[in-house]
């Protein structure tokens, strides 16, 4: 049997062909199948051998080698994020650089509180647009509605923490309110009551409460009390404020004023008399809460009545009329109960005095 030969032109064909190949540096990995594949003659080994020949032959593969191994990087990562998926994209992601740190600002409740409403405004509204997406997409893989559900469930969590965070800026602005401070101008707006000197132990006493209680309401600064309650006193009580070398020390502070305003007019000889006059106190033809308003006035004059309520109590029942007390003495032990109960006593034995027709 005689043996086929090739024709030359197909031999010398064939080798120009190889020739030419070899010659020709392939650009990218994706030229080499194309080259291989005009070649049907070949199977799958011969085609991967000769990939293999052109790469070492042509140095592709250390040109390359770099810029390989990111893309087989992201490969992987992107198939173990996707269960395996081939991705469409296999060039690396080069990230941005890093945006600079923003200054530190300062602000208010109020601005705070503007803040976070429109933070929660914005991802409200985000979220509802996600829900909306969800509900009308429709695909054919089973993927995109659980990443919807995740980036929903994700958004709302955000908005609940937004909105938490904003209760607290709330209950912070609340505690710590930015208080508006007051001045002399305020507080002779409110009347304060005028004090001369002449008054007696009694006016001084309660001008001393009037003052300080408005001071309190305007909120006057405490480096400020002083000068302001100077505002005031006029004729003998100015000339004392004026002349008293004690007041004329820097910085003087509200407590030293009023220990040395009461030293003044608080005399010895005023508080021993309404000392007697306490002791004599009984309710006699008053009725109990006359005679517990002259208990309190004059006690706050006693020095043994302050820090001693047990003391306080006995005294106040003893002064009760015999009727009252012999109910007072078996059932109340501190001052507001006695007080509570003679009231009771009194109102059961008719003698609250009468005011009108409904009583």
């Amino acid at each position: 049997m005689k043996k086929r030969t090739r024709p030359l032109k197909e031999v010398v064909s064939s080798e120009e062909k190889l020739e030419e190949s070899k010659s020709s540096v392939p650009k990218s990995p994706d030229q080499v199948p194309v080259i291989v594949e005009r070649s049907s003659r070949c199977d799958l080994p011969e085609i991967e051998e000769k990939k293999k020949k052109l790469f070492s032959e042509h140095g592709f593969g250390k040109q390359c080698s770099q810029s390989n191994k990111k893309m087989v990087q992201t490969r992987n990562t992107v198939e173990g994020s996707s269960g395996g998926a081939e991705p469409n994209v296999l060039e690396p992601v080069e990230l941005s650089p890093p945006l600079p740190a923003l200054p530190m600002v300062t602000m208010d409740g109020e601005q705070l509180l503007g803040i976070f409403q429109r933070l929660i405004e914005s991802q409200t509204e985000q979220t509802a647009l996600m829900r909306e997406g969800m509900e009308d997409v429709t695909m054919g893989g089973a993927q995109l509605p659980g990443i919807f559900q995740r980036l929903l469930e994700s958004y709302t969590e955000q908005t609940t923490l937004m909105r938490e965070s904003m209760l607290d800026v709330c209950r912070a602005a609340r505690v710590t309110p930015q208080l508006k401070v007051g001045s002399a101008m305020d507080f002779k707006e409110l009347g304060p009551l005028e004090f001369y000197g002449t008054e007696g132990i009694l006016y001084a006493d309660e001008w001393l409460e009037n003052v300080e209680r408005l001071m309190k309401i305007v909120r006057i600064p405490d480096d400020l009390k002083v000068e302001t309650a100077s505002i005031q006193l006029f004729d003998i009580a100015r000339i004392w404020f004026k002349d008293e070398p004690e007041l004329a020390v820097p910085n003087l502070t509200w407590e030293t004023f009023k220990e040395l305003f009461k030293k003044k007019f608080f005399s010895e000889v005023a508080r021993d008399a309404l000392q007697d006059q306490f002791e004599r106190l009984e309710q006699g033809n008053l009725t109990v809460d006359e005679y517990a308003a002259e208990f309190d006035r004059l006690s706050h004059f006693v020095e043994y009545m302050t820090g001693a309520p047990e003391v306080r109590a006995r005294r106040f029942r003893r002064g009760l009329s015999q009727e009252i007390r012999l109910y007072v003495t078996s059932i109340a032990r501190t001052y507001e109960e006695i007080l509570k109960v003679a009231q009771g006593v009194e109102w059961d034995l008719g003698r609250r005095p009468k005011r009108g027709r409904g009583y």
